[in-house]
């Protein structure tokens, strides 16, 4: 870990909260969680700014920051920072992964998964079945990480990446 961390990026001032979306919402925009909109679960919408349950618009994703530097932008796992009345195929989509910079998305929205049979996965706006014999997403998830980072380098080898993978 220590020899990736030398080659890469480090963050030596981060705060985890003590709800997932919260740490996500901040890890992902680089700012206080209350001030990417998640004061608390995304899903519950308080009626405060800080409070929507929804990632705000008025926040750069690190993604979409990476991608418009030139970076590619993957993410494979739980994504859970837009709320839940977002999730259909008519839309909104405008907090999903791939709008809010991941080129590349394999993921789910929800406080949880079954490892064994998942529910409500994405092929980036397009829900997809996971599951079956032997089936473990975090098998599933890894491999789709590694897929999106081997096909990236077989075309661009030059080109740097932004790889989130969230177990």
């Amino acid at each position: 870990i220590d020899r990736l961390a030398g080659a890469g990026l480090r963050y030596n001032s981060f705060h985890t909260t003590a709800i997932c979306s919260c740490t996500r919402a901040a890890l992902l925009t680089g700012l206080n969680h209350h001030s990417a909109g998640m004061g608390f679960l995304a899903d519950f919408d308080g009626g405060f700014p800080g409070y929507r349950g929804d990632l705000t618009r008025e926040a750069a994703a690190l993604a979409e920051t990476l991608r418009d530097a030139g970076y590619a932008t993957f993410m494979a796992g739980k994504w859970h920072v837009n709320a839940a009345r977002t999730l259909s195929q008519a839309g909104p989509m405008h907090n999903w992964p791939t709008q809010r910079g991941f080129e590349r998305a394999y993921w789910f929205n929800l406080h949880s998964n079954d490892f064994f049979a998942p529910y409500d996965m994405y092929e980036g706006n397009s829900m997809v079945q996971a599951g079956g014999e032997g089936y473990y997403l975090t098998d599933d998830l890894t491999r789709r990480a590694i897929g999106y980072v081997r096909d990236q380098k077989a075309v661009k080898p030059e080109k740097p990446f932004f790889l989130y993978l969230a177990y």
